[in-house]
């Protein structure tokens, strides 16, 4: 679904005709004017397709435009591959009456896909939630803790790596690994987060696997919230797992 088509301007190839036809003639002259520049298509050929166009005049400018702008299309895929991917389950269908039962219950709500069922809801009074989809299995699991300070809480990383431990113990009879964790600031939709990674395995059976995990801070409710992404697929290719379930997760919001 990502590509990335690379031109030399006016050496008349098939690449050059195709991406003319492509884009508008606007857009093409200011390209060939300026120089070269980076374009982005969507849905050229296909539905959900991100096209990206590098053009220059010679191979060396070339080059150097691509390798200035890696970072750049690197981003751009990613954003693009969220953005599909929510599309694709908007189309496919939302379980809005879940999602706005959370929005008025918990104060919070997330885009869940229609083949997501609730399959845990507070066991034993335990403030979580967790939601799960068969064939391979992955989840999303939602738990919280209250606390006066939550911008203390967000700076405690040993609290909170135990605030998941705790939830897992509880919702999925599975530890972690601590010695697996690494930890990243990042934004989860328009949300500053704090984001651990790590591997979990399970105290049920022989088997475990890899966990993202986002801290949420919720001032406006006293609480910290705890967003777990999780796959249990052995043999398989999890990346395109993690990746719709990192974009399901980039929908979160606080109801405000």
């Amino acid at each position: 679904k990502n590509v990335v088509l690379l031109v030399r301007i006016g050496d008349g190839g098939a690449v050059e005709k195709t991406v003319k036809r492509k884009v508008s003639a606007e857009t093409w002259s200011r390209l060939a004017s300026g120089g070269g520049g980076m374009v982005q298509l969507n849905d050229p050929w296909a539905t959900y397709q991100t096209v990206v166009v590098v053009a220059s005049r010679d191979r060396n400018s070339l080059g150097s435009l691509l390798r200035n702008k890696t970072e750049k299309i690197r981003d751009l895929f990613e954003e693009s591959s969220r953005q599909r991917i929510l599309r694709r389950n908007r189309y496919n269908g939302l379980d809005t009456r879940l999602m706005n039962a959370y929005l008025d219950r918990f104060g919070f709500s997330l885009e869940i896909p229609t083949d997501f069922k609730q399959n845990q809801l507070e066991p034993d009074g335990f403030p979580g939630l967790e939601l799960l989809q068969s064939s391979p299995s992955r989840g999303i699991t939602i738990s919280w803790m209250a606390t006066e300070d939550v911008a203390w809480l967000m700076e405690q990383r040993h609290a909170l790596q135990l605030m998941r431990q705790e939830m897992g113990e509880k919702l999925h009879s599975e530890g972690i690994i601590p010695e697996t964790l690494v930890w990243e600031e990042t934004k989860l939709g328009e949300l500053e987060v704090l984001k651990m990674e790590g591997a979990w395995t399970s105290t049920r059976f022989a088997g475990g696997g890899a966990f993202w995990c986002y801290f949420i801070p919720d001032p406006k409710n006293n609480r910290v919230i705890c967003l777990d992404l999780l796959v249990y697929s052995p043999g398989m290719e999890k990346m395109p797992l993690f990746r719709n379930l990192a974009a399901i997760a980039s929908s979160f919001t606080l109801h405000q």
